[in-house]
């Protein structure tokens, strides 16, 4: 599993749980600056249009070694500097001893323990897999409801 289809499978969590109650989710939205200057894009957008209130979602997949343990400070760092709500989802295997530790001990972070992994990839994940989900769109295309 990619980062990407990580977000894609907790985006379709999201849609199938609270889209009929009139919250979307958009994917790869760009809102602001991050804490470094940088314009931000988050994974997921969530919605309220009635309570005119939103809530980001960062997802951060790692089922081996590698980098996302040195961006995981920072992200925790720049989803409390926004001005909504947001949180961190993550799994997979790869993350080291001290960031699991900082993401356990986060108040803002969530861990998913039922991601499909490389044994159990056809396996069906529940909570659901919505299929439909729009293609990313290119940086000339709008941004669209899942």
């Amino acid at each position: 599993m990619t980062g990407t289809e990580y977000a894609n499978l907790i985006a379709s969590y999201i849609v199938k749980n609270y889209e009929d109650r009139g919250i979307p989710a958009y994917r790869e939205v760009g809102i602001g600056k991050s804490i470094s200057g940088k314009n931000r894009r988050i994974d997921i957008l969530v919605v309220c249009e009635p309570l005119n209130d939103a809530f980001s979602v960062e997802c951060k997949y790692q089922d081996s070694a590698g980098t996302v343990d040195e961006k995981i400070p920072y992200a925790l760092q720049d989803i409390k500097a926004m001005h909504m709500g947001g949180c961190i989802v993550y799994a997979g295997q790869g993350f080291s001893e001290g960031v699991l530790h900082m993401l356990q001990g986060s108040e803002i972070a969530a861990w998913e323990s039922r991601v499909p992994t490389s044994s159990n990839a056809n396996a069906v994940w529940v909570p659901s897999q919505k299929s439909g989900l729009q293609p990313q769109p290119t940086e000339n295309q709008p941004r669209s409801r899942l």
